[in-house]
């Protein structure tokens, strides 16, 4: 029996390759070990199915990378919204920051003096 691995041919339905989504491995030692994995069937000449291909890649970067800037921006957020001095953000698209502080104090009513 000749199975095709991995390659695409006319015959092929599209859309076959399925992502299973984010998965949780856990190793021996009890680390989570977080992994992308996707499944594509093995066909013989007949189209029909006689296996499947297990793909699995480890994510682990990725994820510490996603959690560092995730962690970053939490941070920043917490000190520009803190801060007692005046914090004014420009992003690229036009959209403006100021710091929750300095918003408060600029736009409380001001006492008028007899």
């Amino acid at each position: 029996m000749h199975g095709r691995i991995g390659r695409k041919s006319s015959r092929q339905s599209p859309g076959l390759k399925v992502a299973l989504g984010n998965t949780i491995l856990r190793a021996r030692d009890g680390r989570k070990i977080p992994i992308d994995d996707s499944a594509a069937p093995i066909k013989d000449e007949k189209e029909n199915v006689t296996g499947a291909v297990l793909v699995f890649n480890d994510i682990i970067e990725r994820k510490q990378a996603e959690w560092a800037v995730r962690n970053s921006e939490e941070r920043f957020r917490s000190i520009f919204d803190q801060a007692f001095n005046l914090m004014w953000l420009l992003q690229p698209d036009g959209t403006q920051n100021i710091s929750k502080f300095w918003w408060r104090t600029c736009s409380a009513p001001t006492a008028r003096v007899a």
